[in-house]
Order: structure tokens, then C-alpha cells, then sequence
């Protein structure tokens, strides 16, 4: 199981599927929350599997970090999804073996 059949399975409505992005998106907000209000970030990205998750998943998670924020610090913190995606380690790792053989 992965992210992308998750949220598959969350486009037909399954109760399991549903309740997994939930679950997730109410640990991302947390999480994002935890991070912003000590080191007060101007964005955050979004990676991995989850990045590539359809809908209004950003969305939701700042709507659920306001359950959890002081606002001054989350008010103009924006998240996005990573441009790369679930790709980002392969590309990183990638670049740092350049780096490394010359």
C-alpha cells in the first residue's frame, strides 16, 4: 500500500482511505504548527508521497493548522507542494554523487 493508492481508494469514498488522509493531514498540521511556532518558516514544502495527492490536501492542512497556530506566526506562512515531488531524494542523491566523482 501507498500514498497513491490511498488516495485512490479515497476518490471512491472508501471509509479506511478517508480516514487514513485524515489522520495524516491532522499530523502534517500539527507537525507544520509544532516547527512554526519556534522557528517561524515563511514557507513550507510539502514532499514525498503526499505531495502528489489531488484535491484540496494543502488546503485542508492549513485550514486544520489554524485549529492549532498562534496566528501572527502562521499568517502569512504559505505551503506548497514540492516541484519534484516523490522525486526529490533520487534527484538529490543524483547531484550529490556528481558532486562527489568529480
Amino acid at each position: 500500500m501507498n500514498t497513491e493508492f490511498i488516495f485512490q481508494q479515497a476518490e471512491t469514498r472508501e471509509t479506511e482511505a478517508l480516514a487514513t488522509i485524515d489522520e495524516t493531514v491532522e499530523h502534517l498540521a500539527i507537525g507544520i504548527v509544532s516547527i512554526a511556532n519556534i522557528i517561524d518558516p515563511e514557507i513550507v514544502i510539502i514532499g514525498g508521497g503526499v505531495s502528489a495527492a489531488g484535491g484540496n490536501f494543502i488546503k485542508t492542512i492549513e485550514q486544520k493548522m489554524k485549529n492549532y497556530a498562534i496566528k501572527q506566526i502562521t499568517k502569512n506562512l504559505r505551503v506548497i507542494r514540492a516541484k519534484l515531488g516523490n522525486d526529490a531524494g533520487i534527484v538529490g542523491a543524483i547531484i550529490l554523487a556528481e558532486e562527489n566523482s568529480q
